[in-house]
């Protein structure tokens, strides 16, 4: 089966294009301006994931740069809202390795 990604120019028509035929994913690209690792290094983390609310966000003394972050952030969030979403931002330390499978063996038939 072939995967196709569709490029979109603006939220709206994120949330508006229709996946059609080979599309299974849509992809906005767009510029980040700030400095999200500030953000970052001053959440209070709480365990491997930590969830920052947007008064959190309000509350944190940024610089200029992590300024920027948030109030992209927190548009973000609008925009989402806006359109029936209930956003969550989380910042993960590490993601968890599933060795599950590890255990299994593949054995080819002959």
């Amino acid at each position: 089966m072939m995967h196709q990604i569709q490029y979109v120019a603006n939220f709206g028509e994120l949330v508006t294009t229709p996946f059609a035929g080979v599309v299974n994913a849509m992809c906005l690209k767009r510029a980040l301006t700030g400095d999200f690792s500030e953000i970052v290094n001053k959440v209070a983390l709480d365990g491997n994931i930590t969830t920052i609310e947007p008064a959190e966000l309000h509350a944190l003394q940024l610089t200029e740069q992590g300024q920027l972050a948030r109030d992209m952030l927190l548009q973000d969030f609008k925009l989402l809202e806006d359109h029936g979403a209930s956003p969550v931002l989380n910042v993960i330390k590490h993601y968890e390795q599933d060795d599950s499978f590890s255990r299994l063996m593949y054995t080819p038939f002959m």
